[in-house]
């Protein structure tokens, strides 16, 4: 997620705020993803399913587009 959330940063992630608004392109979120942990930014929404993208565009990979049963938090506090 270079350059928002720098390698070594910490950063702070909760899915309160989920409980009053849904997932909007633009979010920072969590979601699982085989078994990981993975922080992407929502890019798109259509159908029920969000799609997802890195800030690093050097970051080729790609992923499926996720279900909101998925998303495990929105980063709501980056640290440096």
């Amino acid at each position: 997620m270079e350059p928002e959330i720098l390698e070594g940063s910490f950063f702070i992630a909760s899915i309160i705020p989920f409980w009053f608004a849904p997932p909007k392109i633009g979010d920072t979120i969590l979601f699982d993803s085989n078994g990981k942990t993975i922080v992407k930014k929502i890019i798109n929404f259509d159908d029920g399913k969000y799609f997802v993208e890195g800030e690093n565009k050097l970051d080729d990979k790609k992923f499926p587009p996720i279900e909101r049963s998925e998303i495990l938090g929105k980063v709501v506090l980056k640290l440096t």
